[in-house]
């Protein structure tokens, strides 16, 4: 079986990761339980070492036999794209593929409650007007998005985006 067919079944199947070892069947993981795919055919030596140089480039291979593992992202236009670690484990190669969303998910995708997407009032936020807080919220921002007379004063100075994501006095 082709990588690209093993990949394909990762995402209907709605895995979150594909494992794969010789002598042993692909596994899936899924809802966080290790799934076997007994109607498939164990994994040989040979075929883990062609799935390996279908999806690798000469510099990677080169790279994994000094290393002995290898990072790397690996795409296929129908299906999508995955972050592979590849690894010797029993004197061979094995694999593990996890599928990389390429789309954020919105709130409501996450499951989060309806809360979250609504302005708080800025009271309940002290220092929310910082870079690094709360930046989930720039798609949803909060207060009035109006900058006091100090922050237009500033705003040339310290090169901050021209509007504030949440107001904090």
């Amino acid at each position: 079986m082709h990588i690209n067919d093993l990949l394909r079944m990762t995402i209907t199947k709605g895995a979150s990761d594909l494992h794969l070892k010789a002598g042993e069947v692909p596994v899936l993981r899924i809802n966080g339980e290790l799934v076997p795919q007994d109607e498939m055919s164990e994994m040989t030596s040979e075929n883990m070492k062609q799935v390996f140089e279908e999806v690798t480039t000469d510099e990677q291979r080169s790279s994994f036999a000094d290393e002995l593992e290898l990072d790397f992202a690996y795409q296929v236009n129908v299906i999508g794209r995955f972050r592979v670690n590849a690894y010797l484990q029993g004197g061979t190669i094995s694999l593990a593929c996890r599928p990389v969303r390429t789309q954020i998910p919105t709130i409501e995708e996450l499951g989060l409650p309806e809360v979250w997407q609504k302005p708080s009032p800025k009271a309940q936020w002290p220092n929310c007007g910082h870079r690094a807080n709360r930046m989930w919220q720039i798609d949803y921002p909060c207060c009035d998005n109006k900058l006091s007379e100090r922050e237009r004063e500033t705003q040339g100075r310290h090169h901050r985006r021209p509007y504030r994501v949440c107001a904090s006095r």
